[in-house]
């Protein structure tokens, strides 16, 4: 992306101060992101199983307060600019469809995606929708040198995602999970 004098992006570290984050909305076709909230706990707990977190990093949580402290920490990072969590939402039934990520890991040019979909809303490509809206809204918004999006190898409906946006595999790696296991990762660049 160019950073022009013409070009009003930012430095995503730099969104706190200039976006109001609390009521963001990006909308897709079918669903919508907003901020992640507390009263999404009793939901997160429920649909970030054990099937959901298997090509994922993060542990399945062990109680609704683990949900919750999850919710409050990434409502800080918000605050602070380092990353956006959207809970990932259904036009009209505003039913909680997952999560999807915006961070800025490497720096605030590299920007990571991720998502997760809750196990009953598979194949209705509701992942696809929400890394593209996410993936123009951030490209609208802030200074991106290129996006990442790390998926684990055998989880080939999060691949197709990335492929879907032209993401081309720029590293492998094998990191731990917190539940105990090990993941062998493709990360995809997307720009």
């Amino acid at each position: 992306m160019s950073t022009s004098p013409a070009n009003t992006s930012i430095p995503l570290r730099a969104s706190a101060s200039e976006l109001p984050w609390e009521t963001l909305r990006v909308n897709g076709e079918r669903i919508f992101l907003r901020p992640v909230e507390v009263a999404d706990a009793d939901t997160h707990f429920e649909c970030f199983t054990d099937e959901i977190t298997r090509y994922m990093a993060p542990a399945t949580p062990n109680s609704v307060n683990d949900s919750l402290v999850f919710i409050e920490s990434s409502r800080a990072s918000m605050a602070a600019g380092v990353e956006f969590v959207f809970a990932i939402c259904a036009h009209g039934s505003d039913e909680f469809l997952g999560c999807a990520g915006l961070h800025s890991r490497i720096s605030n040019t590299i920007l990571e995606l991720g998502i997760w979909i809750r196990a009953s809303a598979h194949g209705h490509h509701y992942g696809r929708e929400a890394v593209h809206a996410l993936y123009d809204w951030a490209k609208e918004r802030f200074q991106v040198e290129y996006f990442t999006y790390p998926v684990d190898r055998a989880n080939t409906p999060s691949r197709k995602v990335a492929e879907s946006l032209g993401g081309v595999v720029i590293e492998e790696r094998k990191s731990p999970t917190q539940n105990g296991g090990e993941l062998d990762s493709l990360v995809y660049r997307i720009d």
